[in-house]
């Protein structure tokens, strides 16, 4: 698959808030206290800009879990 300009100037803003989103949610993961609904939010986020994300998914599957006490 090729892009031309057209279309990868109408992908890039896409790809840096899907960036943006994943490393503001990994830091307010990171943090201590923990700001894990703040984190899934940004998650979510990125799934919505890329629902494809299999990082995005497992990190959300991982923050669930944790939550309500599966892991």
């Amino acid at each position: 698959m090729t892009l031309n300009l057209v279309e990868l100037e109408k992908l890039a803003p896409k790809v840096a808030d899907f960036t943006k989103a994943l490393d503001t949610a990994k830091t307010l993961e990171g943090r201590t206290p923990a700001q894990t609904g703040s984190a899934i939010s940004h998650y979510l986020k990125a799934k919505q800009i890329y629902p494809s994300s299999e990082y995005a998914q497992k990190a959300l599957t991982h923050l669930i879990n944790e939550t309500i006490g599966v892991e």
